[in-house]
């Protein structure tokens, strides 16, 4: 009986020794069942290369050990609460996963600042674009502009009111500069004895007759400086449609000088001046391929190319001269021909075959004969949509 009676009490002894036991370790290690634990034979590496903890749920350091991926098809698991002990134990032991959040911070706001320099450059180039439109055609936004104010009806008050200005200014600071001008004169003695006479109450006809003919001469320089200059700010009358077809052709600062250049105030008048300049300019290039053909340097090989460009210069001349010809006197009045841009394309076309190379006098001056040409073309084309053609 006794015997039996200690036996229980070791048994259950045992027993408490083993719950405390359990407990203590539940405390001190969390862990799931073993159902869920796949056993590692070796630690896993730091590297992502061999082990990336953002692929499973959780990670137990004691056991070694990991939940399988294939295992969470069914029910999640929730993972475990964490006490604060191992709460802080872990974030020490997690230094690489501290800088891997540190990195994605880094490349978050790298990637904000990429965005906002984006943003920044867009609208800058949106700022500065109708600017930049503004610098390189200052004629059409000035010929626009003043076709606004003519369909109002004041196109002309302020057109006399800029030239009576800049006619005021340029008066303002000329004749000062007269007056120091005939002060520092050798007629600085005659100025002197005037001004003698005067105080003395003398009277000096031949004195007052030489400084009012020298005063004479230079206000007429000055009138005849102020009408050349206000005739000079005042240019001929661009219409729209000389602006509108300047802005579309394929070189428009070319076209821009060409209409200050001829004073073309319609659309005929720079049609015909648009191929007289390509014309001039053909010209010309012909005679520079015939200089380069002559020259002593010239090998046979440069003087075969020169001469297929040189005939091509003179095909586009002929179709030239016939345009300028038979529909010069068409074009100024104001009716459009197909043949007059058939003419033009030929002339372009046979142009376009020329060519003198890369590096050359011939080869700079058929490029701009190609702009030139293409030019004509676009104005030609212009000119007879706004015409009709017949």
């Amino acid at each position: 009986m006794f015997m039996e009676l200690f036996h229980q009490k070791s048994t259950y002894i045992i027993k408490i020794h083993k719950f405390c036991k359990h407990r203590r370790r539940s405390k001190s290690h969390v862990h799931h069942s073993s159902s869920h634990i796949i056993p590692i034979p070796e630690p896993p590496c730091n590297s992502e290369e061999f082990f990336d903890v953002s692929q499973c749920l959780y990670y137990d350091a004691t056991w070694n050990s990991m939940i399988s991926s294939e295992d969470m098809d069914g029910d999640p698991i929730e993972p475990p609460p964490v006490e604060e002990k191992n709460r802080g134990r872990n974030e020490k032991d997690n230094d690489n996963e501290g800088g891997n959040e540190i990195d994605r911070l880094a490349e978050k706001f790298i990637a904000s600042c990429h965005e906002k320099f984006r943003l920044e450059k867009q609208e800058s180039y949106r700022r500065s674009y109708p600017l930049l439109n503004s610098i390189q055609n200052p004629l059409f936004e000035a010929v626009n502009s003043e076709g606004n104010q003519r369909d109002k009806g004041n196109g002309l008050i302020p057109r006399i009111q800029d030239s009576l200005f800049f006619c005021s200014f340029v008066s303002a600071i000329f004749i000062p500069i007269v007056f120091l001008h005939a002060f520092s004169t050798s007629k600085w003695k005659l100025w002197q004895e005037l001004v003698g006479s005067i105080a003395l109450g003398q009277e000096s006809p031949t004195l007052i007759t030489n400084s009012s003919t020298t005063m004479t001469r230079f206000l007429a320089v000055a009138d005849l400086l102020l009408a050349a200059i206000a005739a000079s700010s005042c240019p001929g009358h661009v219409t729209t449609d000389v602006a509108n077809a300047g802005k579309y052709v394929t070189m428009p600062q070319l076209c821009t000088n060409l209409i200050f250049k001829s004073g073309a105030t319609t659309l005929g008048d720079l049609t015909k001046a648009a191929i007289e300049d390509s014309l001039e300019k053909a010209e010309e290039v012909g005679k520079t391929t015939a200089s380069t053909m002559a020259a002593p340097t010239a090998g046979e090989i440069l003087k075969r190319n020169l001469g297929v460009c040189k005939d091509a210069f003179e095909s586009a001349v002929v179709n030239l001269q016939e345009t300028k010809q038979k529909k010069g006197e068409a074009i100024s009045k104001g009716k459009a021909h197909t043949e007059v841009t058939d003419a033009i394309s030929a002339a372009l076309v046979s142009v376009g075959s020329a060519n003198p190379g890369v590096v050359s006098l011939v080869a700079d001056a058929t490029g701009i004969l190609k702009k030139l040409m293409s030019n004509s073309l676009s104005v030609a084309v212009e000119f007879q949509v706004k015409n009709g053609a017949s």
